[in-house]
């Protein structure tokens, strides 16, 4: 009888195993299902022409390696163009978040010989290609960043980040007064599927045709954008390609950001400025008047510019991008944002010194920051700019355990001088002494970046980057625009040059 009981009890439990191991087998399935399907899934839907979808093999008569699909993409996205140039970049983001996983691993008990090669492919990028592995990674957190819960977005009293997806298709935006519901943001692709692709080839098309051409359109029947006047056409910011999508914000005019890839943490964003002004009334009594702008901001990174490279004597070819880009400019433009340094103080200063970490650069930073202020100054005379400056961000929180953490501590170091030293070159009582023959200030620091910080024991400046702000460790995401906003409000600037 006991003997019968015991089988019984061995039988059910075998029974038990064979039931779990079926289990297990199937979530793996249904895992790599869901990641094969997802891939396929996003190409179906795409209202992108397939002929356009460079990242799509099936659809492509020479299709385009892992690595420059990154730099198709990249281009695309950092184009001032915007329009469908970035609709498209945020597609391939998308895409390509399937097929190069930002977090590649080899665990191949949990993946597909499809999804393991995808991993393979991506871990070789990321370890032979690690600057355009990091900016594909930097991208991809703007363009898909986290969204938080709508109950937080309404509060008011958290920072968020837009991801640019939403921005593109109408999702969500900080300057929305009637957000979206998160039911809208999960069935944003059934509204894809009922969009003609037809647009976008049309769209494309023709912004090819113009750049080429170099002739300028004044309208369009599909196309809302207008160009400007200049050696390169430069589309007005009309980010949405569809015709039943226009939301105000997408119609602002845009506030031009130029400099290091730092400038892309606010690529594609809407910010609020509120300008003052004074008129007389029909009694004829000066009134002042406050009045409410938005400015859309277009990226113009100059990929590895430092603060060093901005001064004329420089032959390194980031300053003459810079110089093209200034020149790019449309004739109207008032007022840039620029940023530079945070290379500097990554690697650029010190040199030799930095051989060991044992030497102080601090007048290798204070000599570079007043060169650069001189050079910026210049700048703003020459092209008659008001010129914003962004300060150098401190850096988020990065575990002591691969051994560059007094590496790390030095830079954080350098990057306080940094911006103490731009506090105090460009206060209004010392602007003037920096160079005879300034009449007027046109350069100012967009001082923010104290707001940034967060108590950290362990660093050598006492705080890192709140990781509210962070994005991949060294950039940070759109959720310090009410911060920049404020210092816009605060500098001294004159806002009406806005």
């Amino acid at each position: 009888m006991k003997m019968n009981c015991l089988k019984h009890k061995l039988k059910l439990q075998r029974q038990k195993q064979h039931q779990q191991q079926q289990n297990l087998r199937l979530q793996k399935e249904m895992k790599v299902e869901s990641t094969d399907t997802a891939i396929q899934h996003s190409s179906s839907i795409s209202i992108i022409d397939p002929k356009l979808q460079f990242w799509n093999k099936s659809t492509s008569k020479r299709p385009l390696t892992p690595l420059l699909q990154i730099l198709l993409m990249k281009l695309l996205y950092i184009s001032p163009i915007g329009s469908s140039f970035l609709y498209i970049a945020c597609e391939a983001v998308k895409y390509l978040s399937f097929t190069l996983p930002i977090q590649p691993s080899l665990s191949s008990s949990s993946l597909s010989k499809a999804s393991l090669q995808y991993h393979q492919q991506a871990l070789l990028l990321r370890n032979k290609y690690k600057s355009h592995w990091a900016y594909y990674l930097f991208i991809y957190k703007q363009v898909l960043g986290t969204r938080i819960k709508k109950s937080k977005r309404l509060n008011g009293q958290t920072p968020y980040h837009v991801p640019v997806w939403d921005i593109v298709h109408g999702l969500d935006c900080r300057r929305n007064s009637s957000f979206v519901s998160d039911d809208i943001l999960e069935k944003e692709d059934c509204v894809l599927r009922s969009t003609s692709y037809k647009y976008v080839e049309y769209n494309i098309t023709s912004l090819l045709r113009n750049l080429l051409t170099n002739q300028l359109s004044s309208s369009s029947e599909l196309n809302q954008n207008h160009l400007y006047p200049n050696i390169i056409p430069i589309i007005k910011p009309t980010y949405v390609p569809f015709q039943n999508v226009k939301p105000s914000f997408y119609h602002n005019e845009p506030i031009y950001a130029l400099g290091d890839s730092h400038v892309l943490s606010i690529a594609w964003q809407t910010i609020q400025i509120a300008a003052s002004s004074r008129h007389n009334n029909d009694d004829d009594v000066n009134i002042k008047k406050e009045s409410i702008q938005f400015r859309t901001i277009i990226p113009y990174p100059v990929t590895g510019l430092k603060a060093w490279h901005t001064r004329k004597q420089t032959k390194f070819f980031t300053y003459n991008n810079l110089k093209i880009n200034l020149q790019r400019l449309p004739s109207a433009t008032k007022t840039i944002l620029l940023s530079a340094g945070e290379i500097d103080c990554r690697e650029g200063i010190g040199g030799f010194k930095l051989q060991g970490y044992n030497e102080n650069c601090d007048d290798a930073v204070y000599n570079t920051v007043l060169e650069y202020v001189l050079a910026i100054q210049t700048i703003a005379e020459e092209y008659d700019l008001q010129i914003l400056l962004l300060p150098v961000a401190p850096h988020a929180y990065r575990s002591e355990k691969n051994g560059k953490a007094k590496g790390r501590a030095m830079r954080r170091e350098r990057m306080q001088l940094w911006n103490d030293l731009l506090r105090s070159m460009l206060s209004t009582s010392s602007i003037s002494s920096l160079e005879n023959g300034i009449q007027k200030q046109k350069v100012f620091l967009l001082d923010y970046e104290k707001d940034l910080r967060v108590d950290d024991a362990s660093s050598p400046v006492g705080f890192v980057l709140n990781k509210i702000y962070d994005a991949d460790y060294t950039h940070m995401n759109s959720s310090f625009l009410p911060l920049l906003e404020r210092a816009m409000h605060t500098c001294g600037c004159d806002l009406r040059l806005i």
